[in-house]
């Protein structure tokens, strides 16, 4: 069974650049975890909300 998250995020595995720069053009909270994809630099994942507009 999936569960929708929360909340909308972009994930990253590496440092947080690329998640930082997503996150900030996007409009939507970004952090760094290994909850990211497998060998995935980013993971965007939409929550209950949706897709900001």
């Amino acid at each position: 069974m999936d569960l929708v998250p929360e909340r909308t995020e972009v994930l990253e595995n590496g440092p947080g650049a690329l998640a930082g720069a997503l996150g900030r053009a996007l409009g939507v909270p970004y952090r760094v975890s290994g909850e990211a994809v497998l060998g995935a630099d980013l993971t965007l994942r939409l929550g209950r909300e949706g897709f900001p507009r």
